[in-house]
């Protein structure tokens, strides 16, 4: 191995000047040693000690350059004088002069760590001995401390390496895994130890070997530095990452192995698709929304004609046969149209032209509603049966997204329940007001139920039951953040081939009232609010029209955002939407447990958005820009209220 530049720069001294710790008990001897010293041109520093105490204090009294020992003392030896040197760990080398010992006892000497041997009888080599050792122990102090300077190092790296936020994944040529960080190894579910030496192609998903195996040999030619894919965890589920790879190679610049730094991207893609469901919801609501204006009008007008119709025409007909046969023809025709009414109706409950805010709610309305919606799925299934308890209290909640649970919920129940049994299969839509005065809505089902292993991920995001292409596995999750926001429950049972059953319990209004009546009175500390925005006339804006209201921080830079919001705490985010998408700017991950608590708005172009709460079903509400005083003040008291528990 190549000695460092520092070693292979070090030089034999020249011997001008000399500290020197003589270890000898004849006072001649010693000074035959000074003398041959300075006869060299050598300027001499020394100290005789002749015990053990005395070397002590001497080592630790002044510096030495070297000590020069005689073998043989009555009280000391040479040996105990080089343990004692040894122990002390200053590093000087020691040269024994003697003329009792022979060769065998000088060589094991020298193996135990004395620098030479010279006899007193012959001191001519004791200048060139005294340079040699010098150097000898400059060179290993600088090895030392090289060394220790090395692994000073290699525990720094090893702790950015550890303890940095990115996975870092090193494989040889062969494709075999040499390292993983703690990082990369938590997000597969594991230890580094258990990564080590596993090949390439068991970290990803078998219908991906071909072409991860394709990228690996791209990365290996130098044509490919970043690409998504997805991972294996340990218990077997996917994690989407982002490989950053570059090629490693050795001393001679020879390609040894690839690293690859590993960006988590579940969060993220879950993140895009809850945000394509919404904005898929929020399109279908708007074409529910103008369909329902523009049926409305003329059904309105020819349901007005029917009843005319049916009201005037037996007078002129009379009560012929003729005439009851017209008369039957137009209630048809009025049956159908008033259908057509309650359809148009029901999809009005399901789109956005109506008020978002929440108020008094009859259960048994929109179950109805969602019934209807769902019928033509239904009826090919089971028979759908309603029990519905009388007099059953409304509930305070947002109708529309109540009529959402119910439908996805009903559908759910028709498609686990294979086509052409109906009238062995069976529907029910149960509720019941409990003791606590809390309502309780079940949807029951006769169909093929499910295994505890599925009941346990049931309400987690992306998991699904159905064929490719049939789920997106967001229904159900988005039904569970739906019935948590209105402070409800909402719960499973199920048994493999006896059905499943729903179970949603929600706060009554009079519970709601009650409680906003006797809680405590709202917080007196004023809620906080942080707005980041890169454009500086937003946040100013915005802190305008809530200065009154909230304790305000605006920012526009995102790092600075980052650092804030990792050191403090606010009631409510206002977030620019391209700055929280970024996977990787310094606010990925710092607004999660915001979104999760719905303490997030997203700040975003009008032009970006279909509908400004075209995130709500996963918890992340929209402002469009440029803002909406009133709505901006709506919003946000909303939120801050909802967060309170008071009535907005």
């Amino acid at each position: 191995m190549k000695e460092p530049d520092s070693i292979s720069q070090i030089r034999v001294p020249q011997l001008t000047r000399l500290r020197a710790l003589i270890v000898e008990d004849n006072p001649d001897d010693a000074e035959l040693l000074l003398r041959a010293l300075r006869k060299a041109g050598v300027d001499v520093q020394y100290q005789r000690v002749q015990t053990a105490s005395e070397m002590r204090d001497a080592l630790a009294n002044r510096e030495w350059d070297i000590v020069l020992s005689d073998y043989h003392m009555p009280r000391f030896s040479a040996s105990e004088a080089l343990k004692l040197l040894q122990d002390s760990g200053l590093g000087i080398p020691f040269i024994i002069i003697s003329g009792t010992i022979g060769e065998d006892v000088a060589v094991e000497a020298l193996k135990v760590g004395a620098s030479d041997f010279l006899v007193k009888g012959r001191l001519v080599r004791l200048v060139p001995s005294i340079q040699r050792a010098l150097f000898d122990a400059e060179v290993f102090r600088e090895r030392r401390r090289v060394e220790q300077a090395l692994k000073e190092s290699e525990i720094q790296y090893r702790r950015i390496v550890e303890t940095t936020l990115e996975g870092i994944w090193i494989v040889d040529q062969r494709g075999v895994t040499q390292y993983a960080n703690a990082t990369f190894a938590a997000m597969l579910q594991t230890t580094p130890e258990l990564l080590e030496g596993r090949p390439l192609m068991e970290f990803f998903p078998p219908e991906w070997h071909e072409r991860a195996l394709n990228r690996f040999e791209e990365i290996r030619n130098g044509k490919v530095n970043r690409y998504e894919i997805p991972l294996v965890r340990a218990d077997g589920t996917d994690l989407w990452a982002r490989l950053s790879t570059s090629l490693m190679t050795d001393d001679g610049g020879v390609a040894d192995g690839v690293l690859a730094m590993v960006t988590d991207l579940t969060d993220h893609r879950k993140l895009q698709a809850q945000l394509m469901v919404a904005d898929r919801m929020a399109s279908v609501g708007l074409l529910a929304a103008g369909v329902a204006h523009e049926i409305n009008n003329p059904l309105a007008v020819n349901i007005a004609n029917l009843e005319l119709v049916l009201r005037d025409l037996p007078e002129l007909l009379g009560d012929s046969p003729k005439a009851h046969m017209v008369l039957e023809e137009v209630q048809d025709a009025l049956d159908a149209a008033q259908r057509v009414s309650r359809i148009v109706r029901d999809l009005k409950v399901f789109s956005r032209a109506d008020s978002e805010e929440r108020g008094a709610v009859d259960i048994h309305q929109v179950l109805d509603s969602s019934a209807r919606l769902a019928w033509n799925v239904v009826r090919h299934h089971a028979v759908l049966t309603k029990d519905f308890a009388p007099d059953l209290p409304p509930v305070y909640a947002n109708e529309p997204r109540l009529g959402q649970v119910f439908l996805n919920l009903i559908v759910n129940a028709a498609q686990a329940i294979p086509e052409g049994s109906v009238s062995k299969n069976s529907i029910v839509l149960h509720t019941h007001r409990r003791r606590d005065g809390k309502v309780v809505v079940e949807i029951r089902d006769s169909g093929c139920g499910m295994p505890p292993n599925v009941l346990a991920q049931l309400f987690t995001p992306f998991f699904t039951t159905k064929p490719v292409g049939l789920g997106t596995g967001l229904g159900l999750s988005i039904c569970h953040r739906i019935i948590s926001s209105l402070k409800g429950q909402i719960d499973v049972e199920s048994e493999l081939d006896r059905g499943t059953t729903f179970r949603i319990v929600l706060p009554s209004l009079r519970e709601v009232a009650t409680q906003s009546v006797t809680s405590n009175a709202p917080e007196s500390a004023t809620p906080r609010l942080l707005v980041i925005d890169s454009d500086k006339s937003v946040g100013d804006s915005i802190y305008g029209v809530l200065r009154g209201a909230f304790r305000i921080s605006v920012l526009t830079d995102a790092v600075a955002a980052a650092r804030l919001l990792g050191t403090a705490r606010f009631d409510l985010v206002l977030c620019e939407l391209q700055l929280m998408s970024d996977v990787e700017g310094p606010l990925h991950g710092m607004l999660s447990s915001y979104l999760e608590e719905r303490r997030l708005i997203a700040l975003a172009p009008i032009d970006t958005l279909q509908a400004p709460d075209a995130g709500d079903d996963i918890g992340l509400q929209m402002l469009e820009k440029p803002i909406n005083p009133e709505r901006l003040e709506l919003l946000t008291a909303s939120i801050v209220h909802s967060l309170r528990g008071e009535s907005p």
